[in-house]
């Protein structure tokens, strides 16, 4: 199956890409357990440089002034023995099922989203004046929730079946209701898509993900280079 490429871009979204441009932004969509972070992996082998948003956001949560912020809110039961944040305890507080989880997790993102722009601004302001690399790729599972879409030339939208998905996460050790209220947390999987310039299907085999994969970045790359 070859990769489905938009001819047209919606209304309000990104503008078509310079030929003048020398560094290539690509954001990567999709939902839970789609493989975002795969098809990242994949791109960085061939040569892209991944900004991991998950993983600007462990660091986030590892700043002293963020733990005073949650020990204020949550209190110290969300803190492990060494003193830093413990991830599934907060988890169970920002996608409980009760009314509050909603509301706490506005409040984690209120306080850890800008930091992680900033991150995100520094690290392709870095390469885009090094001019080291032509190309970097944004993993960040809520890529348009943040609007770090803004940030991007085009956004890839992994697309991968429910019942994969969910496979792929119980594999993470995740059960069945923390998969629901995880995807509930999360723009609907249909306005990804929509809001997406290129599908990727990621459903079959790895070989069949990286030949889709090759075939369009080669598309995308050509465009800057």
């Amino acid at each position: 199956m070859y990769p489905v490429v938009r001819v047209q871009l919606k209304i309000g979204t990104r503008l078509p890409m310079s030929s003048q441009k020398t560094t290539l932004v690509v954001g990567l969509s999709g939902g839970i357990g789609s493989g975002k972070s795969f098809v990242a992996g994949l791109l960085k082998d061939l040569g892209a440089q991944v900004f991991d948003a998950d993983r600007a956001g462990h660091d986030v949560l590892c700043a002293g002034e963020i733990k005073e912020l949650l020990r204020q809110r949550w209190g110290n039961q969300i803190f492990g023995s060494n003193g830093e944040v413990d991830r599934q305890a907060v988890a169970s507080i920002v996608f409980g099922c009760n009314d509050n989880a909603v509301t706490e997790l506005r409040f984690l993102q209120s306080i850890s989203h800008p930091r992680i722009q900033h991150a995100l601004e520094k690290f392709i302001e870095t390469f885009q004046v090094a001019g080291n690399s032509d190309s970097i790729v944004i993993d960040a599972a809520l890529l348009f929730e943040a609007e770090w879409d803004q940030c991007c030339d085009r956004v890839i939208f992994v697309d991968c079946s429910e019942s994969v998905r969910r496979q792929r996460c119980r594999e993470r050790g995740w059960s069945d209701e923390e998969i629901t209220q995880r995807q509930a947390s999360q723009l609907e999987l249909q306005e990804k898509r929509r809001r997406s310039d290129l599908i990727l299907e990621n459903s079959g085999t790895r070989d069949n993900t990286q030949k889709q994969l090759q075939a369009m970045w080669a598309v995308l790359t050509a465009a800057v280079n």
